[in-house]
Order: structure tokens, then sequence, then C-alpha cells
């Protein structure tokens, strides 16, 4: 059925069916299941936050009343990067309105009523994980659907040397457009694609976050291309230079599982890979998956990154006890030895075999998310 209220769209990316937005209904009812809001409402709560009336709200005044309620400063940064859409410094009440959902997903809304606040909402029901980390997976055509939106076209993406250093790394894209998206959502972004039917993943990818995020999309991607978007070379030709069998290549509809989209970036992330590293998401959906890919790039060395160490280690293991499990290596590799396979990387890389060594014999440090990133 078609709304009459009033739609208001939070001013920051969307990715594929992911819409960040909130439905205020004349009557005052959300749309969302979320609670009751009234447009007046915001705008009480728009004025408070405004202490010196200036008819915007600076990113001092909106610390004020997070940090206040143990709100993390750089989550107060990034929510106010997200709200102050045209980046002028303050906050208007339109793009307060617009971007209230992210707003509400960091108030806890306890002391509204001490505001003086009327038709105050009972406090936000936050989307949560599901607890099978299975579930956390997103197609190869949301992928595909993603880099479109980051770079605009399939020719700005193939346009792109993967090896640029101007160019977005999965770092920036994480910092950029994931954890803004998906803030207060209490999801993922994979999850957040799929709220409604999660999807179970089918391929884990193990890659190194310096790669281009728009050379992960062309690599894992390449069968959503269309034939024209390449010119003058051929589909096959392309292909070649980037690794890919084409009779091996990932379709549309097949289930990724990318540590950058698929764990919440906006959590605890110790808690989230939890305590024992072996029990971890990796791990587990890793150990379950029927296939893996290992995607290479011309940016770094893959196993510089220690987790891309313990993943090769983990597969080593299901190799031996899977003959069916498929690992398939694909992307440029910066140097020409990093294009063997997984066993071989073990016999013969020294640096790659101290590296899943440190994992296998228990040397991981307590914290060992510090090195998350790495």
């Amino acid at each position: 059925t078609q709304s009459t209220g009033v739609l208001l769209t939070r001013h920051t990316k969307s990715c594929g069916n992911l819409h960040s937005m909130v439905f205020l209904e004349p009557d005052g009812e959300e749309d969302s299941g979320r609670g009751a809001i009234t447009q007046s409402l915001t705008e009480q709560i728009f004025a408070k936050l405004d202490a010196n009336g200036d008819g915007g709200i600076s990113c001092e005044e909106l610390a004020t009343r997070l940090l206040a309620q143990g709100t993390e400063p750089d989550q107060v940064s990034e929510l106010f990067a997200t709200l102050d859409a045209n980046s002028d410094g303050l906050i208007t009440l339109q793009e307060f309105q617009a971007g209230f959902d992210a707003y509400r997903g960091l108030d806890n809304l306890r002391d509204w009523r001490e505001w003086g606040l009327h038709d105050v909402p009972g406090p936000i029901q936050q989307g949560s994980m599901p607890a099978d980390p299975m579930d956390w997976g997103m197609t190869v055509q949301q992928l595909y659907d993603c880099g479109i939106e980051e770079a605009g076209s399939e020719e700005d993406i193939l346009g792109e040397p993967p090896e640029s250093s101007s160019a977005t790394s999965m770092y920036q894209y994480v910092k950029n457009t994931v954890k803004p998206q998906t803030l207060g959502t209490g999801m993922s972004l994979a999850v957040s694609l799929n709220r409604e039917h999660p999807k179970r993943a089918r391929v884990f990818v193990s890659h190194s976050w310096a790669e281009n995020f728009s050379f992960l999309v062309l690599v894992l991607g390449f069968s959503c291309f269309t034939d024209s978007a390449f010119n003058e070379q051929s589909k096959e030709t392309f292909a070649d230079l980037l690794g890919l069998n084409l009779k091996l290549l990932l379709q549309p509809e097949d289930t990724l599982w990318i540590c950058a989209l698929s764990i919440n970036q906006n959590a605890d992330i110790q808690a989230e890979l939890g305590g024992d590293v072996l029990q971890s998401p990796f791990a587990r959906v890793l150990r379950q998956c029927p296939e893996m890919v290992i995607l290479s790039n011309p940016k770094v060395e893959i196993y510089s990154r220690v987790w891309c160490c313990l993943e090769a280690h983990l597969a080593v293991q299901k190799i031996a006890e899977d003959p069916e499990f498929k690992v398939q290596a694909v992307g440029i590799p910066l140097l020409e030895q990093d294009q063997f396979q997984v066993q071989t990387a073990i016999e013969e890389a020294p640096e790659f075999g101290e590296g899943f060594r440190l994992f296998a014999n228990g040397g991981f440090p307590d914290s060992y998310t510090e090195i998350y990133e790495k």
C-alpha cells in the first residue's frame, strides 16, 4: 500500500536495496515499527540540541548530548558527518530529520521526558545480526550494485588502474560508506541488504583491505559486467588479465562472505570476533563454505595481512579433511610468486608459513583485534 506520509531519506549513499529512511505519518505513526514519531517531536529534539539557537547543530552540541550517554567520540564524529549532508559544519533541521534514524540509533531516549518533550516514543528496537555467521552473506549481484553506486558506472570501474593509490581502498570504503550507512542499525552491510531474507554464504573471500574497492568488485563481480563495457578489449582478454577462468566465474546469485562487508563494522570488534580466534566468524564460516576465493591485488602482498595467513592455514586443514573443498586464486598478484596455490604457498614462502604458524601455535595476542585490519 502507498504511504501518505512524508518520506525522509538519509543523505548518505544507499547500496543495493538497503535504504535508511523513516516514514513520518501525518498522525505521528512511524511505518517502520520503531515507535511513534512525529515531525513536531524531531523539531523539539533539534531545538534542544541547538543549544545556542543559531538554527544549526554543531559537532560540539551533538557531542554534549551523546558523550554524556557514553557514546564513543569517533561514533559522534561519524554520526555528525552522516547528518551534515553538505559538510558545512552545521546540521540543519532538514538534515537532522533526514538522518533521524541514524541519530535515534545512538540516543538512548531515556531522558526525553525530562526535556519536556511531547509524544516521546519507546526505545528504538535495534536490528540484530543472525546468530549463525554463515547467514551474513551477500550476493555477487549486490556487491556489483555497491560498486556501481560507489564508482558511478561500469566504465569508471574498468578505467581505474588496480594499482592506483588515489582510488578508494576497502579501508576507505568501510570508513566513508559502510560505517556511516549502517550506523545505528546494529547490522553489517551484508545483513542490512538482506534483513528480511538473510543470505547463507557459499564462497569465503580471503582478501587484503588495502586493495582498491573497485578492483575487488571487478574481479568478484565480473559476471555482472556487460560485454559493451569492455570496448576494444574482449571480455575474455580482460578476464585473463585478472586471473579469471570464465568457466569458474562467480555468478550473480552466488553468495559471498567478505569480512569487511559481512561483519558489523560499527560494533565492538573484539566482542564480534569472540575470545577464541579459531571460533571467530572467520574460522566458523570458512570451515563450512564449500568454496574459497583468494583475491590477490597489485598493491600489497596478500599474506602480509596476518588474517589472510590464518584463513590460508584453515583452508589447508579443510583441504586435507574435505577433498571437495574448492580454492580458487584470482586477481593480479603484486609478486609473481604470490600466484601460487595455498598448499604451495606454505611450502615455498617462509613469511607466509611464519604468519599462519603464529596462529596455529597459539601465539596470537590476547587482544587480536589490534591487528584485525592489518
